[in-house]
């Protein structure tokens, strides 16, 4: 055998070379065989063509093999020049010595995810009786767990709930439990939406054993949520000389955007004389967040142009954008320039800024001639451009935060 099949025999082929040889030499012997001699011709054109065939099949062979080197020598060569370019011009390294592609965006990603509220299911559908609910509760009072408070939101009266209501009530006033549990099933009775369970709470600031218990109802009150039964109870326990009480059944009804919410905490505000309206406290008109109809009520109360209707241009501002086109309106329509800067104290405070804000601000400049509506909405402007500065400057402190760590 040649060097090449000594060499390759994986192939387990012999080259075309040794065949011709191999058919060389018994030809030879056939010659001594006189019969042989009549068809030594044709045992010559076989030998050429076996010969001519192997040369043939051997050269396809060595063609394939160098193309499929050159094809496969290009596709990595893209393979690699397409990862080169997917990476970053700074690619990050791990640990491992690895180059980490696309941290950054996961991490972004990651963030956002966890900024994203999870949807709470209500404590209805989650428990089946009201020793499972209470057991939960009682367990989220621990950590005062948000999650756990959020199930119980206006869960009003399903078929344990009276039950449980008693439980939570009983606990609620249990001298071994802790301040914080206390505050927890108070607040937990707030916003289940039932108004005998805010008269509950509202008796227990009233016979509080001592100023701190009075202080952890009173904290439960003004979480208070529900419907207009509820501000109509609350609206009882307005007229009382307990300041604690008073303030904190305000701040309850203040959680409440309904018209006769809205009116309630107005004739209050009239009623206690104070153009503040409860104001500096965080409560009252111009801190309520309206329902949509209760935007003409507030329209009105803006259009009085007495001292209390600064409140009601808060309020419409709490709305959103629609309130802002009203109070627009509101400054278009009136020729009252200084009663009108009256009306706009602390106002853009109150403005929601949004972009379809920004963009209505800018709108404004363009088109309107009223200098105080050109002023306000200046105003506007101001104060996004402070909060993107805010918000380089977290992104500063985050990055520097990254450095150290």
């Amino acid at each position: 055998m040649c060097y090449t099949c000594v060499v390759h025999p994986p192939s387990f082929r012999v080259c075309y070379g040794c065949w011709v040889v191999t058919l060389f030499v018994f030809v030879l012997v056939l010659l001594n065989i006189k019969i042989m001699k009549k068809v030594l011709p044709l045992i010559l054109l076989i030998i050429v063509v076996i010969a001519a065939y192997y040369y043939i099949h051997n050269s396809k062979t060595e063609i394939n093999t160098v193309t499929s080197e050159v094809v496969s020598s290009t596709t990595t060569q893209q393979v690699d020049e397409s990862t080169t370019q997917a990476l970053p011009a700074n690619p990050v390294v791990n640990s491992d010595g690895e180059t980490a592609v696309g941290d950054d965006e996961e991490e972004e990603d990651e963030d956002e995810d966890e900024e994203e509220e999870e949807e709470v299911q209500p404590a209805t559908e989650l428990y089946q009786t009201a020793a499972e609910a209470f057991d939960a509760i009682l367990k989220g009072s621990t950590t005062y767990d948000d999650q756990v408070f959020e199930q119980f939101v206006g869960i009003g009266n399903c078929s344990w709930c009276n039950e449980l209501y008693t439980q939570l009530k009983q606990a609620m006033l249990d001298p071994e439990s802790s301040d914080d549990q206390k505050s927890y099933y108070a607040e937990v009775l707030a916003i289940s939406g039932e108004p005998s369970n805010i008269e509950t709470i509202v008796n227990a600031i009233k016979e509080a054993p001592d100023p701190d218990n009075a202080d952890l109802y009173a904290g439960a009150l003004e979480v208070t949520i529900g419907d207009d039964d509820t501000v109509k109870y609350l609206q009882t326990q307005l007229d009382t000389d307990n300041s604690k009480l008073h303030d904190s059944v305000l701040a309850a009804i203040t959680n409440h955007g309904s018209p006769l919410a809205i009116q309630t905490i107005y004739d209050e505000t009239v009623k206690n004389g104070d153009p503040d309206g409860f104001y500096s406290l965080g409560i009252g008109l111009g801190e309520v967040v309206p329902d949509e109809q209760s935007i003409p009520l507030l329209t009105e109360l803006a259009n009085k142009r007495d001292d209390y209707s600064h409140l009601a241009i808060k309020a419409l501002l709490n709305s959103g954008i629609d309130g802002l086109r009203v109070v627009i309106d509101t400054l278009n329509a009136s020729t009252d320039l200084e009663g009108d800067k009256k009306l706009l104290k602390d106002a853009v405070d109150h403005v929601s800024l949004e972009d379809e804000t920004e963009a209505y601000a800018r709108e404004l400049i363009k088109t309107s001639s009223n200098p105080l509506v050109l002023n306000f909405a200046n105003q506007i402007l101001e104060e996004f451009e402070v909060e993107e500065d805010d918000e380089s400057t977290d992104e500063e402190d985050s990055g520097d935060n990254d450095d150290k760590e």
